[in-house]
């Protein structure tokens, strides 16, 4: 069904996020329905996420963060996770 789907927009929430690992989460079938969700989508992939979740790793990777466009989150994350991430043209969101 997913494959029928041509998102302009995803937003997804995060378990975790990592520069080496990427978009990462425990549960299998999440990770199979947003990888799917992520190579359907023609415009921004953004990333719900509390600022506790960066800098950690689950088990399954969902993405590498260049497929990312834009976290969204609560605090301040770790100065070397958004340069980073903004160096790969991402734009980090506080909200």
């Amino acid at each position: 069904m997913i494959r029928q789907v041509r998102a302009a927009k995803f937003f997804l929430g995060a378990d975790s996020l990592s520069l080496s690992a990427g978009l990462t989460t425990a549960n299998l079938e999440i990770a199979v329905v947003e990888r799917c969700m992520i190579s359907h989508t023609g415009g921004k992939v953004i990333v719900i996420a509390d600022y506790s979740k960066f800098g950690r790793v689950a088990e399954i990777l969902i993405a590498p963060l260049k497929n990312i466009n834009a976290p969204v989150t609560d605090r301040k994350i770790p100065d070397d996770f958004q340069r980073e991430f903004e160096l790969m043209g991402g734009q980090v969101v506080i909200a």
